[in-house]
């Protein structure tokens, strides 16, 4: 992983998007299981192209560049930001709904990825994983599909991107 500053990574993904290149990101929190750096946040683009992955280390969690980004690469033009009528979530993707809700109401700082099938810490390739952390119980919940899971995750971004940093 190459270490960059945020403003590169922002380059980087826009530059992939445009060019449809496969890439995707990851903000991971200082306890998140796929940090290896441990004592900061770190945000991470992944090209899949070509494997490369870039990352940046902070003590915050870098959600604005993940708000411009996450519309992006889990809302291209062909995909409404309605809801589908049609959609019921799994019985995974409620209780990640519900736990992220209740996080959110206590004022839990969690978080969650989308691992995409050639992505670095995906152990379910070809398929999707969408996991939630729950700092309060310690437990990783996932939810495997064939097909990335974007009428979940119109519901979940939200309460991410609008849920408080700890107070700890």
């Amino acid at each position: 992983m190459q270490m960059v500053d945020l403003s590169e990574i922002r380059k980087q993904a826009h530059y992939y998007h445009n060019l449809g290149e496969p890439w995707h990101f990851h903000i991971l929190s200082p306890t998140c299981v796929f940090n290896t750096h441990g004592k900061q946040y770190a945000f991470i683009l992944e090209h899949s192209g070509d494997n490369t992955s870039l990352v940046y280390y902070s003590n915050n969690a870098q959600k604005k560049l993940g708000g411009e980004l996450s519309p992006l690469l889990h809302r291209p033009d062909k995909v409404s930001d309605t809801q589908s009528e049609a959609y019921e979530p799994s019985e995974t993707e409620r209780i990640i709904l519900e736990r992220a809700q209740k996080l959110n109401v206590e004022g839990i700082e969690w978080h969650h990825h989308v691992l995409f099938p050639k992505c670095t810490f995906n152990q379910h390739s070809p398929k999707f994983c969408l996991i939630l952390e729950d700092p309060e119980t310690n437990q990783t919940l996932e939810s495997i599909t064939d097909n990335e899971p974007v009428e979940v995750l119109k519901l979940l971004e939200p309460l991410f991107y609008a849920s408080k940093p700890s107070k700890n």
